[in-house]
C-alpha cells in the first residue's frame, strides 16, 4: 500500500520572500527614468503610495485572519458578494499579471544585454523573455515547495545588490565624494504629486501575493497577515530610497535618456569609448522607456506652466 505524501507548504520566510519578490521587479529598474523629471515631487509620490498600499495591506491581513483559507481577492468578494463578482475580480486580476509578466520579462532581458550583447538583437530578446517566461512557468508547475524555494533564492539575489546601492550612495553622499545631482524644483502641488504616486504605484502592485497563496501556507492565519504588512513596508523602504538616491547621484539629462538608470549611476561620468562599447537595449525596451520619460516630462511642463500662470 502507498502512502500519499503532503505536498509541501510554504513557510513563513518563504511567504516573505514571495511578498518582496514579486513586489521588487522591473519597477526599481525602469522608474528613476520615469520620475526624475519630478524631482523632489517623486520622494513625495513614493511616500504618498506607499502610506496608501499600506492601508490596503492592513485590510487584506485583517481578511486574511478570518479567511485564511481564501484565494486572495477573489475568495473574499466571494464570500461576501457571490461567484459572479468574484469572477470579475479573478478574471480582471488574472490579465493584469500576465500582461505584466511581459513587461517584467522584457526588462530583464535589456539588463541581460548588458553582459551578454547578442540578446540586444529584437529577435533573440524576444526568445529569451519568452524563454524565462517559460522557465518561471515550469518552476510553479513543479509545485508550491518548488516555487517558494525559487523565490526565496530569487529575492536574496536581487535584495544583495539593491541593498549594497543604498548603502554605498548613503556613504558617497554622506561622505563628499560625489555632489548630489541638479535636481529639479517643481514645485509640491497635489498634481505633481499625483502623477509621481501614478507611476509608482505599479512598482508596488504584488503586496497582495501571500494572500493570494493562502491555500499551500502553513498556519495562514498568522503567517499571511506578518508576511504581507513586514514585506510591504521592507519593499517599500528600499524603493523609496534606492530611487531617489538614483535621482540625486544621476544628472538629470542622463537618467532620462537611460533605458538602465541604475548602470549610469556608478561613479562619475564614463568616457566616450567606454559608452560606445556598451551594447544598447532592446527597441522595445527603449521604446517603453522613452515613452514613461515622456508622459512624465508633460506631465512635470503642464504644472510648471499651471505654477507661473
Amino acid at each position: 500500500m502507498t502512502t500519499k505524501v503532503a505536498p509541501r507548504r510554504l513557510g513563513r520566510w518563504m511567504c516573505l520572500a514571495l511578498v518582496m519578490g514579486n513586489m521588487i521587479g522591473s519597477g526599481i529598474f525602469l522608474l528613476p527614468a520615469a520620475l526624475a523629471p519630478f524631482g523632489w515631487s517623486s520622494v513625495a509620490g513614493w511616500l504618498f503610495t506607499i502610506a496608501g498600499v499600506l492601508a490596503i495591506v492592513v485590510i487584506l491581513g485583517r481578511l486574511a485572519q478570518r479567511l485564511p483559507g481564501a484565494d486572495g481577492a477573489l475568495g473574499y468578494t466571494q464570500a461576501a458578494f457571490g461567484t459572479l463578482p468574484a469572477f470579475l475580480i479573478g478574471y480582471s486580476y488574472w490579465i493584469s499579471i500576465w500582461v505584466g509578466n511581459a513587461a517584467i520579462a522584457l526588462a530583464a532581458v535589456a539588463y541581460l544585454a548588458v553582459f551578454e550583447p547578442g540578446l540586444a538583437v529584437p529577435l533573440t530578446g524576444a526568445v529569451a523573455a519568452v524563454g524565462l517566461v517559460w522557465l518561471t512557468t515550469a518552476v510553479n508547475l513543479a509545485g508550491a515547495g518548488a516555487a517558494g524555494g525559487a523565490q526565496l533564492v530569487t529575492t536574496l539575489i536581487k535584495l544583495v545588490p539593491l541593498v549594497a546601492i543604498v548603502v554605498l550612495g548613503g556613504v558617497v553622499i554622506g561622505g563628499g565624494g560625489r555632489a548630489p545631482a541638479v535636481v529639479p524644483a517643481v514645485h509640491l502641488s497635489f498634481g505633481a504629486v499625483n502623477a509621481a504616486a501614478a507611476l509608482s504605484l505599479w512598482a508596488l502592485v504584488g503586496f497582495e501575493s501571500a494572500t493570494v497563496a493562502s491555500a499551500t501556507i502553513a498556519d495562514a492565519d498568522r503567517v499571511v497577515p506578518w508576511a504581507t504588512r513586514l514585506g510591504t513596508g521592507l519593499a517599500g523602504l528600499l524603493y523609496l530610497f534606492a530611487c531617489s538616491l538614483i535621482v540625486l547621484l544621476t544628472p538629470l539629462a542622463a537618467a532620462a535618456r537611460s533605458t538602465a538608470p541604475r548602470p549610469s549611476a556608478r561613479g562619475p561620468r564614463c568616457s566616450s569609448r567606454s559608452r560606445s562599447s556598451s551594447p544598447p537595449a532592446p527597441r522595445s525596451t527603449r521604446r517603453s522607456s522613452w515613452k514613461w520619460t515622456r508622459m512624465a516630462r508633460r506631465s512635470c511642463s503642464s504644472l510648471r506652466a499651471t505654477s507661473h500662470s
